[in-house]
């Protein structure tokens, strides 16, 4: 009997408002219809456990499940080990917590920022904590640049892009733009691409080409 794969994604972040829990609700969103997938909410706002129980009220289905760092053990109790796993990490995540997580073995890192070259300091440390700590060589990561709006920041999404390479750091091609529709997604428990307007559609686009890069990394 061929081994059954699993995909563990983890999003991470030094600081917040980075888009690091919008990102991993996202990816489950994409991910979930395909396969049984859960997301690990160890966020200190708990977003993500948020926007589950707003779509719960508001009788909006969704494809995965949201549980609590210590709920996971009973989710696998219940359902076995889920296809895909996204942990959403805190922001500010302690130097000790990190290293734990850095540890454990096939993980994809996303390092959401906003485009900003001030920000690539801080995710390039991070990358060099990920490439230290990471039993697999090389380790699976890249950054991803969002909140990019559609005309103001679009030189500095772009040299933002330019200077992580520069670093060495893996870049996602794709860039995810600002749209308030992802706040109106919040409030209602959905995600982006539920609303039809260019931008979301964009948006939502934009983070079905992140899966893809995803899946084509972890699977070569």
């Amino acid at each position: 009997m061929q081994q059954k794969t699993h995909y563990r994604i983890v999003t991470l972040g030094l600081k917040g408002g980075t888009g690091k829990s919008t990102t991993a609700w996202h990816l489950a969103h994409i991910f979930g219809p395909l396969h049984p997938t859960i997301i690990v909410d160890a966020d200190n706002l708990r977003s993500c456990l948020n926007w589950q129980a707003i779509a719960e009220a508001l009788d909006h289905p969704i494809p995965f499940q949201v549980v609590s760092e210590t709920g996971y053990e009973d989710y696998i109790a219940e359902h076995g080990v889920p296809t895909y796993r996204i942990l959403d990490t805190q922001a500010s995540i302690p130097a000790q917590k990190l290293g734990e997580i850095l540890r454990r073995p096939r993980q994809f890192y996303v390092l959401p920022l906003r485009p900003d070259v001030s920000n690539v300091a801080a995710v390039a440390a991070l990358a060099r904590d990920i490439r230290e700590l990471t039993p697999e060589q090389p380790p699976h990561y890249a950054a991803l640049i969002t909140h990019r709006l559609a005309q103001a920041q679009v030189s500095n999404a772009e040299d933002t892009q330019a200077a992580l390479r520069r670093a060495g750091i893996p870049v996602f091609e794709a860039m995810i733009r600002q749209t308030k529709k992802f706040s109106d997604a919040s409030d209602a428990g959905l995600h982006v691409g539920k609303y039809g307007d260019k931008a979301a559609q964009s948006a939502w686009k934009e983070y079905q080409a992140v899966a893809a890069q995803i899946m084509e990394d972890m699977k070569s």
